[in-house]
């Protein structure tokens, strides 16, 4: 796969994701942040049934 290709499926930007004060996920391509099935966000689901009090 050449870099072309690979960027227009993951996307030209990327995101900084905080999980909490001290990690993160860094450089999240835009289109796996927004990559949705149901119309729900994939990461952001799965991150909020790993959510601790």
């Amino acid at each position: 796969m050449s870099a072309e290709q690979a960027v227009s499926l993951l996307g030209e930007t990327c995101f900084d994701v905080y999980l909490n004060d001290v990690a993160y996920w860094r450089c999240m391509p835009s289109n796996v942040w927004r990559y949705s099935i149901g119309g729900y966000q994939v990461i952001k689901k799965w991150l909020s049934y790993r959510e601790q009090p």
